[in-house]
Formats: C-alpha cells, structure tokens, sequence
C-alpha cells in the first residue's frame, strides 16, 4: 500500500535514505537543479512516481531581488534570460515564454515525471506577479494539450515572507491569483510552502505563525474546487498537523536534513550533524554537550520507562551518531516510524493520535534539564512538541 507522503529528492544521500526508508512514497520529488545528479540513483519510475519542478522559484535579482547569476539549470531552458526582461514582467506575452516553458517542461518529461510543477514565480507581497504567473499557467496548458500530458500538473505557492501568511488581509488576493492560475493550467494539485518556516526552532511567535497556516489551508480548501489534491511541507511538524487534521492529503518530507524548503538555486549550508530524540519529537546537534545532557536525563527517568530505552540507545550509539551519514540515517527512520505511527490510525483519529503523541513528548520534556544550546534552537525540551500540540485547540 503506497503511504501518503511526498519525499523531497535533492541529493545522492537522499536518494539513500529514500530507498531505505521511503520506497512506499507513491510519488516523490525531485527538482530539475538535482536531476542531474540524482537520476541514477533514483528507484525506477515503475516503482515510485516522479514529480519533476523546474525550479523557476530560482530566478534570480530581476525577478525577485535575489542577487547572483543566473543558476546553470536555468540556462538550459532559459539561455537568454527572457524572464528577467522588466518589460515582460509589466506586460507579460505568452507568445515570449511559451519557448521557456517548452524547454523547461520537455526538460523534465525526460526524467518521465507523472507529476509535473506549473512554472511560477514565488508569492510576492504584492500583486506584481500575478498576470506573469498567469501567462506562465496559461503557456503550461498549451504544453500540456500539445504534448498530450496524462500526468497530473501541480500548482506551487510559495510564501517567501512571514508576513505573507499573517491573517486574510494578506492572503486573500493571492488566493484569487491562485485559483486564477490553477485554472488556467487545469492544475490537479497545489503544493504550498512557507519557505522562512523552520519550525524546529520553538520561536514564541509560532504559535500565531502554526494558527495563521492552519486558517490558511482552510480557506484554500474553500477556495479550490471539490478533490483537489493539496501538498504541504517541507516542515518538520506542521505538516503532520495539516496532514492529520485534513487539511493537506499528502505531507511533504525531507529526508534526514533539513525539513523545510529552500528555493530553487539557493545555497544549502551543510550546517551541523542532527540526531533525533525520539521521546521529544525533536532533533539536537550532536555534540559532546549533548551527550553530557543525555547522561543527565537518563538519571532523571525510571529504567523502565520507554523514553529511558530509546534515551540510552542513542546515548550507547552517541559516537556512531555524530557521523553525519549515520546521524542522517538516524533521523530519517525516526520520521519514518513517527509518520507509520500516525498513518496507523484511522483518517477521522488522526488529529487525536497526534496530538497524544505530541502531548506525551511535551508531558516529558517539562521533566527535563534544558537543552544545550543548539543554533537557533529553543533549548526547552518541550518546546517544539508544545507548540505543535497546541495548533489542534
């Protein structure tokens, strides 16, 4: 039976931990800035489907005020930079980007995508592009009726702003765009992301950032029409949330780093090696600190109790652990059996398998020391599971 979850592909190690973990994805996704890489190593296409993302959320500084030049995976469908022209932009012509669409689209059947994403530019906080958005929509349905396309076109929203998500002032508009542009493409499915989400971090303003999104995905269901299929994530949690309140039918994951998404042709720090710590729900730097403050909770806890047997697993497998390819492996089984866990229950329990889950990890984590520091990490131990409980009241 294929799981509902989409696993985000972006390198060969992930490709690793798909195949260990993930090969009951019916659908998993890979950008075309990693397709080259990735290819090779991917299962084959009769075994898992391939969602293929051109990535046009990379454009650089003249279209949405990054600086650099302009990604090599860009070049090969875009050579001449005809979506960073101004003028396209104030008055966008579907006869221009109709030969970008082609290549970048034809580029990705090559990698025989079932799924394919809608070329659009990221949620600006205006509405400055939503007629090119439009155009791009309208440019993918004629690819698609010209090439004969079965598989299913995904419409991508992707807030690049916290504000963005800030209540139904914010959103409003960008929900009509959005509507516009899924049915100017005959989307299937619509995929949103809030890129500046890392909610591992335990900030005292998510809680109103988690309640925002919930509302939001709750309007958008209004919004489209009756079975769209919705994509939500990468996120570490949230998207478990949406997923088991029905809010997103398929969460979208990463695998073993990261859990949360970067735009196309953005630089991924390598940053520092994570292990999970199951009985929380949550993930630390593995680190000498951290080994120190395993050895103090396991004082704190009955030899008997559950948490205290996966507490001193991790603390026996420590040095193994701060290995980055087998801290990685590490966190990807986790999320792997913390999902089966949920998806165990029936659709309608869902919500209350998760959120006991989460109030356990939060019951537990009142009783510990705090957590060393770790980034921008909360150092309360209860802290992410907290936050992530409470978006169900």
């Amino acid at each position: 039976m294929m799981a509902s979850h989409v696993p985000f592909v972006h390198t060969i190690e992930d490709c690793r931990q798909l195949r260990a973990h993930y090969l009951d994805s019916k659908v998993i996704r890979v950008s075309l800035e990693a397709a080259k890489t990735v290819a090779p190593h991917l299962p084959g296409k009769d075994s898992v489907g391939r969602w293929l993302d051109a990535g046009f959320d990379g454009y650089p500084v003249a279209v949405h005020g990054k600086k650099g030049a302009i990604p090599s995976y860009i070049r090969t469908f875009d050579p001449d930079n005809v979506m960073g022209n101004a003028e396209l932009r104030r008055r966008p012509q579907i006869d221009v980007v109709r030969p970008v669409i082609d290549r970048a689209l034809s580029a990705c059947m090559k990698l025989a995508a079932s799924w394919l994403t809608v070329p659009q530019l990221p949620v600006a906080d205006d509405g400055s592009r939503n007629q090119l958005n439009c155009t791009l929509a309208q440019a993918t349905h004629d690819w698609k009726s010209r090439r004969e396309f079965r598989g299913l076109l995904v419409l991508p929203l992707i807030f690049t702003a916290k504000d963005q998500l800030k209540g139904r002032t914010q959103w409003r508009l960008k929900l009509r765009a959005a509507r516009r542009c899924y049915d100017e493409a005959t989307a299937n499915v619509v995929w949103v992301v809030d890129s500046k989400l890392d909610d591992q971090e335990g900030r005292e303003t998510f809680r109103k950032r988690f309640d925002a999104l919930i509302r939001f995905h709750q309007d958008l269901k209004e919004e489209l029409p009756p079975k769209t299929t919705v994509v939500a994530g990468p996120y570490w949690g949230m998207n478990l949330v949406l997923w088991a309140r029905g809010l997103c039918d398929y969460p979208a994951v990463s695998l073993g780093s990261g859990y949360r998404y970067y735009l196309a042709g953005g630089f991924r720090r390598a940053g520092s090696t994570r292990v999970a710590l199951p009985p929380l729900r949550r993930c630390a730097i593995a680190d000498r600190l951290l080994r120190d403050w395993l050895a103090e909770t396991l004082q704190h806890l009955d030899p008997e109790d559950r948490a205290f047997k996966e507490f001193n697993a991790l603390n026996s497998r420590f040095s193994l652990l701060t290995e980055r390819d087998t801290a990685r492996d590490q966190v990807a089984g986790f999320y792997k059996r913390w999902f089966d866990k949920i998806a165990s229950a029936p659709a309608a329990g869902r919500a209350l398998a998760l959120y006991q889950d989460l109030s356990s990890a939060y019951v537990l984590g009142k009783y510990l020391p705090s957590l060393p520091k770790s980034g921008r990490a909360t150092l309360k131990p209860e802290k992410v599971a907290q936050d992530l409980m409470l978006s169900f009241l």
